[in-house]
């Protein structure tokens, strides 16, 4: 690593260090528990809840930032994942409604609320699921990362209740009846898969 590339990296990492700081002091006085505790108790869930949503919302798995190893580059991964729904937000509140429908007084106002509270949970998400979060993503986005250098898929075909299966190139089409079974399209996906059993089995040691 050169000056160039380390001097982002220690920035990144200093950030990282710094929220993690901050919630370690913060968490016993306002919560009445450590942070790490805090982490491992719901770790498990928030993988699988954040696994879940990655493959319902597809787009997730091609920021490849989010389990990146460098600090900078998932920090500001998680950034732009969090700006697309206020985006999508902003979007759909603009004045020029579909067919000219008028908005609703009431929805509106329930909206306001609803809409604060996602607001809310969204930067507390940044300050303080993200920080704890790189270094699960350290551990248990080696599988994804490594898969992703793969230049092979395997697609997969269900006849009879028979499993017929077969490798293809990346740039090859999946054939009619058939799906991409390869790990390597679900990066996103599969490292919070591991990161809520690796902090399951973290919860169970510690």
């Amino acid at each position: 690593m050169n000056k160039r590339t380390f001097v982002p990296f220690l920035i990144g990492f200093v950030i990282i260090i710094a929220l993690v700081g901050l919630n370690l002091l913060l968490f016993p006085v306002l919560f009445k528990t450590s942070y790490l505790s805090w982490y491992l108790k719901n770790g498990t869930v928030i993988g699988f809840v954040t696994g879940i949503i990655s493959l319902a919302w597809g787009g997730l798995d091609k920021q490849t930032g989010l389990i990146s190893r460098h600090p900078l580059d998932y920090l500001g991964a998680c950034l732009q994942l969090v700006g697309i729904p206020v985006l999508v937000i902003g979007t759909h509140m603009r004045t020029n409604k579909a067919g000219g429908a008028k908005s609703s007084i009431f929805d509106g106002l329930l909206m306001i609320p609803i809409l604060l509270v996602f607001v809310l949970m969204m930067i507390a998400w940044l300050v303080v699921v993200v920080p704890v979060q790189y270094f699960m993503y350290l551990v248990s986005g080696a599988p994804a990362r490594e898969f992703s250098r793969s230049d092979r898929r395997v697609i997969a075909n269900l006849q009879r209740g028979d499993v017929n299966y077969k490798e293809i190139g990346p740039s090859e089409e999946v054939p009619t009846g058939w799906w991409d079974a390869s790990l390597s399209s679900k990066p996103y996906a599969i490292t919070n898969i591991f990161a809520a059993i690796l902090a399951f089995g973290l919860r169970i040691v510690i």
